[in-house]
């Protein structure tokens, strides 16, 4: 077999869909004011604007891409998320 040029990096370079999901993130769209942006962009928008509506699965997003994951314990998980909500409300967001 040939090698195949490649995006993915380290021990497994055989992800071809991650590979045609980086090149399409990464590809440029028109955003809402008609400006060109990055997918990648609007799609970190879009979540970021669910979690401003309270989807409490777009919030974890968030969490976890900001801050990292949150530890898996359930007790642990839904006091960090409740707390992390409650910082929210008392700073007006």
């Amino acid at each position: 077999m040939a090698a195949r040029k490649t995006l993915s990096r380290g021990a497994i370079p055989h992800k071809l869909m991650r590979d045609a999901i980086v090149l399409a993130v990464h590809r440029e769209t028109v955003g809402a004011n008609g400006a060109p942006m990055k997918k990648l962009t609007r799609i970190a928008d879009r979540l970021v604007d669910k979690a401003i509506k309270g989807d409490l699965c777009a919030i974890r997003l968030v969490i976890e891409r900001v801050d990292g994951k949150i530890p898996q314990s359930a007790t642990d998980t839904a006091c960090a998320l409740e707390d992390f909500l409650e910082r929210l409300d008392a700073r007006g967001v």
